[in-house]
């Protein structure tokens, strides 16, 4: 039994390297989601206080750096 090298299961160098660089640019993306993870852009702010905590206001530090309850909203419109 022989098998086709030009099957579904192969993939040019062209379309390897396409590949890569969605992937860099998808992990540079999520990099930036995080560098800004903060209470402002957590789907649980308010812009006053914190829905997660009863209303709560963080601590300043807390604001800057996001919690372990911090929700990143995928559609932010």
């Amino acid at each position: 039994m022989t098998t086709n090298m030009d099957d579904n299961a192969s993939m040019s160098l062209a379309e390897v390297q396409v590949r890569r660089d969605a992937a860099k640019k998808d992990l540079e993306r999520w990099q930036r989601v995080l560098d800004k993870k903060a209470c402002d852009s957590c789907i649980h702010w308010t812009g006053h206080g914190c829905k997660a905590s009863g209303g709560a206001v963080p601590p300043a530090e807390v604001q800057r750096t996001g919690c372990q309850a911090w929700r990143y909203d995928l559609i932010p419109f």
